[in-house]
């Protein structure tokens, strides 16, 4: 009788002791599992990611020793692109003058130095005409204006629209109702047409006139400004 009792009450303990057992396992199971976030890994850069980003003016005061931190080691420079062959013509300063080194009274002027025009050879193939390639000396006024214009904007590139034209190619034109004179000062390499980039045609022809006594042409829809060496006058183009 004892032997009954003490094993019926055995099986009910393991009977409870199983649900236990399974309930616990059910519910460890449910339970979500949390994992530590992944982090996406950075891979080198290759060529065909696209350009960063050029920093910001605060970034750049910032960057330092390698770069040039003397005054007469400085330089500066404008790229020419003539739009047409597509052809670039970098034009680069004398180092900056050493404040120290300069007068007292000119301590107040245009920290950069003038822009000289290349060479004349250089010059007369790059603003060669077009279509012919014929090539001539070019006046140096008119780039010598274009540089000007370029350091008064802070640019560092001129667009150029025109410069030599063969007396061929601008009958040519001229047949096909273009905005050119028949006895064009480009014809004889003393005109140059240029863009100054973010800067528009009225606003660049104004400062032009600022420096320049000379033929100067607006052209507000194609967005260039006519320089020439010809006589004292004003007119606006498309």
């Amino acid at each position: 009788m004892f032997d009954a009792a003490w094993a019926a009450a055995l099986g009910a303990a393991l009977v409870l002791g199983a649900d236990a057992l399974l309930s616990r396992g059910h519910a460890s199971a449910s339970a979500p599992t949390l994992e530590a976030p992944r982090v996406p890994s950075r891979r080198a850069p290759t060529i065909d990611d696209p350009p960063s980003a050029p920093p910001r003016a605060a970034e750049r005061k910032a960057a330092p020793e390698d770069a040039a931190d003397e005054r007469g080691t400085e330089r500066y420079g404008v790229t020419f692109w003539n739009v047409h062959t597509r052809e670039l013509l970098p034009v680069a300063a004398p180092p900056l003058p050493d404040p120290e080194d300069a007068p007292r009274e000119d301590a107040t002027t245009a920290e950069r130095p003038s822009l000289a025009p290349p060479s004349p050879d250089t010059l007369a193939h790059f603003l060669r005409c077009r279509v012919t390639g014929d090539e001539a000396p070019m006046a140096p006024r008119p780039v010598e204006v274009a540089l000007a214009m370029a350091t008064r904007f802070g640019a560092e590139r001129i667009h150029v629209i025109s410069g030599f034209r063969s007396p061929k190619f601008n009958e040519l034109l001229r047949k096909k109702g273009r905005q050119v004179a028949r006895r064009s000062r480009h014809t004889m390499a003393q005109a140059l047409d240029f863009q100054v980039p973010g800067v528009g045609a009225r606003e660049l022809a104004a400062a032009v006139e600022e420096i320049h006594e000379g033929g100067i042409g607006t052209y507000r829809v194609s967005g260039f400004v006519h320089v020439d060496v010809g006589p004292d006058r004003r007119w606006r183009g498309r």
